[in-house]
């Protein structure tokens, strides 16, 4: 709309607002309702006329004081003064004000009558073309008004974006933000600048995306073409070309001229990043009290805040993404509001079991001790958790930047911990490693919490419909261990590194290897343990200390409360007095961690968690490297055996020496040349299934015997999973027997479901474990990494299962943040912008049906064809895929998956009953043979006869009529979480997907029955067009044990593929089928495999109160494991060789 034209319209309403002035619009009843639009900019308002000028014929008033006539234009003004309600109140009261469109004040300030007149001289707001703040109505709507606008009805079937709008506006200006014809009072003064602007956005909600579309507005257009940016990674560039083409080709269609243009559209539903300037050598923030400052607060510093005296650019920025608003975002969707609750509403606990951290000891004695926190489920428990990364990859450019992620954990276990609901509450800059300074960023996080605990702040529950007070509290901290020096203050180097042990820690520095290793594990048995006593096996003396007693966060507390605080910040000056002499009443303490501002921190059961992945990653990098002899991390080397020989340990492993040269020999824990090639053969030819683990086979070299380049989670899989299979026939029995009760051990201490008495018993494990470790390691060995295992079974007592204390889904994040950065000059820029944006579709994502988003994109192996039918085998979901062909059965095969479908549905057992019965009755002799060849016929003349009747619905009858002939086969098939594959798809691949494994009985005894997929077969019951999915399978035979070994040592399973077995009964039900994979064995060779199952990544064991939920879980993990092979202690390891 031309500003100049709609500022006289204006006027003219003000001149006549008072109704006892404008003439009597009795002879122009028949004008509608007015609506003013933006077609053009000579279109002041449209108005549609019956009778007065012609029938449905419009006028486009462009002058409204000369070309209508006078009369008309005050009776168009008589009935915009009635819609206007606020505007005859300046008639009444002169001094009474109202929001002023002009130009200058653009809604923000309140004017009279007269300073309104004067300032709309100089032109109305283009944008505000709808007056809701002069008493139109947003919901005003009249089946007259122009079919441009989008309406709710229409666009529902596209998307919910009308109540997204309406959720936002709801929790941000209250239930009547709608109704601000008033000037809505309730709405605070600093808010209305918000409102104005949001009113802004829904008016581009309304504007249809072309005159005559009726799904799409300008806004939903803006909304999917970023949405599908973000989705699919595109830049910014193509966005920009795309923009532009769209136009050229669309020139009617309200389309965005650049991606700034479209982001700045959505702006205002994303959420804000405060910008607090730092010292730049990290003394203090330019905030609160030195907000005003222009140098650094730190008298040993003053370094300046900016790069130059004018210019006015910070030497350092802190990028806080305030909590409060992005929590309060948690309640404005419904369904994320009752996931909120779901950790006290309806998860059912179960005894001495965990699933989810509200099961575990931490969380209960929260509760315990804040009653009133715990009262209101909606109150929100938070885990943070910290890692630097280098935002340039493995460029020679030191660079450090540590992101700060919150996690709430109200919600469910299949959406704790997922991307969506990662909430970023800070980027600390580079370069340098923030170190033990971080205390100095946390200030502004730390003052919300505590704000948040003690007070909380008003949030909307869009679940209810009510406004309630939000609190908030923090449970604990989850990093790698350097960083955990950083978050708790406590050094987690030296001789006192364990932060559990505290000043109890055991250590000894090794004069040779030059570092300190940490054993002494015996003090942990029982104290009538013959272990203590031992001398030999161990470090040459005997140990009968008490178990170390871990302080509470109360004695950690009063025993800080003497510390002498660190002076923080890396200033030259303040550089110097880093190297201080500890105190003896310090400890290993190098700082009051901020954290114990809160006032809760110090009674909580556990603050800063051990992380199990490094420790996972680093204890089998550390085996790996000293079994196979090669690499950095081995800990067999000649300062070891030099060490060894100072402690008088272990004659028989000091270097010997023959001639001029010292040979180091051969240890009972150390591969030869042949079994390092053995072993990295087994490695190359393994074959996982799908995303079960990587291409480890990638990261072996057979002829270099070397082992190097292998992921976090591929030591994750090795340890809990190959360790066993690896070292089979290799190392003697008493070592390999004790390192497949390591990775027994982790693998219990992973699991998804964690029971308490199984802890008890681990907690006891772990100990003889590394006491067993110690008789056949040196001490090298046993760094800090390795001690901290001792630790792990205490901590998921207190705090729950591993998969919400690790770093695995931060890490993960960690990239994705590093993936941002494209402009190397400003990475912690890239990484802001591009998490808002993120973040602002993630949420309007919510809204979005019939694309694909990350809350409804399927995943990988998941089912996505469901059979609705009456009979059971008909309601089986599976999802067959790759390229189908089509083959015709002989008649016997045909019978053959007839009959065993017949055999397997439930609801026809009484009549295999009653055919069984008759056929004895007349005295056949082989009653089952018999059975099998004349049931079929038996039982079709049967239906057929009852359908008649009226007694049996269609899908029995399709079901006694018999299959097509014609059968559809597929090379792979989704079903039960997992993906199978034939064992003619997977000859040339890397992954090993046609493994299976079935529950039936033999011989009246329950057996699992393991074979390979060799046909995926979808047959079709015609009469019905129902389908059933068939696996056809070699079976391998388990008859006996020259057939099926198990080994009791490592209690796995070996068969013999050469032998099968069931050849006639090939089939099986998709949906009966688990997975399994073949691993060649190790020791008994030739055709035999070890058998090693899967478990899906899509189910919870977890019990709710109205339904089961699943996810997709990224790193792999198992239920609890009830048949691994506890810890033997009567064995002799004092001379172990090789």
């Amino acid at each position: 709309m031309d500003g100049l034209k709609a500022s006289l319209m204006f006027l003219s309403i003000l001149d006549y607002s008072n109704p006892t002035s404008v003439p009597s619009p009795s002879h122009h009843d028949n004008i509608p309702n007015i609506k003013l639009d933006e077609f053009s900019n000579l279109v002041v308002l449209q108005v549609k006329f019956d009778g007065v000028i012609g029938l449905d014929e419009w006028v486009w008033v462009t002058n409204g004081m000369t070309i209508i006539g006078i009369q008309l234009w005050l009776a168009l003004l008589s009935k915009l003064s009635e819609r206007i309600r606020s505007v005859a109140y300046l008639g009444k009261d002169p001094t009474y004000k109202l929001p002023c469109p002009c130009k200058g004040c653009n809604n923000f300030e309140d004017q009279t009558m007269e300073v309104m007149k004067s300032h709309l001289c100089g032109g109305i707001v283009e944008s505000y073309t709808r007056w809701v703040y002069h008493g139109e109505r947003f919901e005003d709507s009249d089946e007259d008004e122009d079919d441009n606008i989008v309406l709710d009805e229409e666009n529902s079937e596209s998307d919910d974006i009308q109540e997204m709008l309406n959720d936002v506006g709801t929790a941000n200006f209250g239930e009547n933000w709608r109704n601000s014809g008033e000037h809505n009072r309730d709405i605070p003064n600093k808010q209305e600048g918000e409102a104005s602007k949001f009113l802004r956005l829904l008016s581009e909600a309304e504007k249809s995306l072309y005159p005559g579309c009726d799904k799409y507005s300008k806004l939903s257009f803006v909304v999917h073409i970023l949405h599908l940016k973000t989705m699919n990674r595109w830049t910014c560039k193509s966005i920009d070309m795309l923009l532009k083409f769209l136009i050229q080709v669309f020139p009617m269609a309200s389309i965005p001229s650049s991606y700034y243009d479209a982001k700045n559209l959505i702006r205002e539903l994303g959420l804000k990043c405060e910008k607090i300037h730092a010292c730049e050598n990290d003394c203090a923030l330019y905030w609160k009290e030195n907000e005003s400052l222009d140098h650094c607060p730190n008298e040993k510093c003053k370094a300046p805040r900016y790069k130059s005296p004018g210019s006015k650019i910070p030497r350092k920025v802190l990028r806080y993404f305030p909590l409060k608003s992005r929590l309060q975002r948690l309640f404005i969707n419904k369904e994320i509001a009752q996931d909120m609750r779901w950790h006290k509403e309806r998860r059912v606990p179960k005894e001495n079991t965990m699933t989810h951290p509200a099961d575990s000891i931490a969380w209960k004695e929260f509760d315990n001790s804040h009653p009133s926190f715990a009262e209101d489920s909606r109150n929100v428990r938070l885990g943070l958790s910290t890692d630097g990364f280098n935002p340039y990859g493995n460029m020679n450019n030191a660079y450090s930047i540590w992101p700060v992620i919150l996690v709430p954990y109200n919600l469910p276990p299949w959406k704790c911990l997922k991307d969506p609901f990662f909430l970023l509450s800070m980027i600390i800059p580079g370069p340098k490693c923030i170190g033990n300074d971080m205390d100095i960023f946390f200030r502004p996080l730390i003052d919300e919490l505590k704000e948040f605990f003690d007070t909380g702040f008003e949030t909307y529950d869009a679940a209810v419909g009510e406004k309630f007070m939000l609190r908030a509290a923090l449970l604990w901290t989850i990093s790698d261990f350097p960083a955990y020096a950083y978050l708790s203050g406590w050094s987690t180097k030296g001789y006192k590194a364990c932060p559990i042990c505290l000043d109890d820690t055991t250590s000894v520095y090794l004069r040779n290897g030059l570092k300190c290793c940490y054993m002494g594990h015996r003090r942990f048995l029982p104290a009538d343990h013959k272990w203590r006593r031992e001398r030999k096996s161990f470090d040459g003396k005997s140990d009968l200390r008490q178990p170390v007693r871990t302080l509470s966060g109360e004695e950690i507390f009063e025993q800080l409360q003497e510390f002498d605080q660190m002076v923080f910040g890396k200033a030259p000056e303040l550089l110097k007095e880093k190297k201080r002499k500890r105190m003896q009443n310090q400890s290993n303490w190098l700082k009051k961690s901020i954290f114990f501002e809160l006032p809760y921190w110090s009674t909580n059961k556990i603050r800063h968690n051990l992380d199990i992945m490094h420790i996972v990653k680093n204890v089998c990098e550390i085996l790996l490297a000293t079994v196979m002899g090669t690499g950095h991390k081995n800990r067999d080397t000649w300062q070891a055996r030099e060490d060894l020989k100072e402690m008088r340990l272990r004659e028989e492993l000091h270097l010997q020496t023959q001639g001029d040269s010292k040979v180091m020999p051969a240890a009972c824990y150390t591969l030869s040349r042949s079994e390092k090639q053995k072993l990295c053969q087994f490695l190359s030819s393994l074959k996982f299934p799908d995303g079960f683990a990587s291409n480890i086979s990638h990261c072996v070299k057979p002829k270099e015997c070397q082992i190097s380049g292998m992921k976090s989670h591929d030591y994750h899989v090795f340890l809990q999973r190959l360790l066993p299979l690896a070292i089979r026939g290799m190392l003697p029995k008493d070592v390999s027997q004790t390192l497949v009760e390591l990775s027994n051990f982790f693998r219990k201490i992973c699991s998804r479901t964690l029971y308490v008495d199984e802890l008890d018993a681990q907690e006891k494990n772990i100990v003889v474990i590394l006491c067993k470790l110690e008789k056949i390691f040196p001490p090298n060995f046993f760094d800090v990494m390795v001690h901290l295992m001792v630790h792990l079974p205490a901590e998921a007592k207190l705090a729950g299962p591993a998969q919400y204390r690790w770093m695995f889904p931060f890490e993960r994040k960690m990239g994705q943040y590093k993936g941002y950065v494209h402009n190397r000059a400003r990475p912690e820029g890239c990484i802001v912008e591009r998490y808002l944006d993120d973040e602002c579709l993630t949420f309007i994502s919510r809204y979005l049906h019939n694309v694909p988003t990350i809350f409804n994109e399927p995943e990988r192996n998941t089912e996505r064809f469901e059979a609705a039918g009456k009979l059971s085998i008909f309601s089986g979901m599976a999802r067959p895929f790759g390229a189908a062909t089509f083959c015709c059965l002989s008649e016997s095969e045909l019978m053959k998956i007839h009959l065993f479908i017949l055999k397997n549905c439930e609801e026809i057992d009484d009549y295999i009953r009653m055919h069984k019965e008759l056929l004895q009755q007349q005295n056949v002799s082989n009653v089952e043979q018999m059975h099998d060849l004349e049931f079929p016929k038996w039982f079709e003349d049967r239906v057929t006869y009852m359908h008649t009747q009226g007694r049996c619905c269609d899908e029995l009858l399709s079901l006694a009529k018999g299959l097509d002939f014609r059968v559809i086969k597929y090379p792979g098939c989704n079903v039960n979480g997992f993906r199978f594959h034939t064992k003619t798809r997977e000859v040339d691949r890397k992954t090993q997907n046609s493994g299976i494994m079935v529950k039936g009985e033999h011989a009246d005894v329950e057996i699992n029955f393991y074979g390979a997929i060799t046909d995926i077969l979808e047959v079709e019951y015609s009469f019905s067009q129902s389908r059933v999915v068939l696996f056809k399978c070699d079976w391998w035979d388990l008859k006996n044990s020259s057939c099926l070994k198990i080994d009791k040592q490592s209690n796995l399973s070996s068969v013999n593929l050469s032998k099968k077995w069931y050849i006639d009964q090939p089939f099986v039900f998709a949906s009966q089928a688990e997975q399994v994979f073949y691993v060649k064995d190790m020791r008994l060779g030739g055709d035999w495999h070890v058998v090693e199952s899967v478990c899906p990544r899509s189910s919870y064991a977890v019990l709710e109160k109205d339904e089961d939920k699943s996810c997709e879980e990224q790193v792999y993990q198992e239920d609890y494991l009830e048949d691994l092979i506890g810890v033997q202690e009567n064995v002799d390891l004092s001379n172990l060789k090789r």
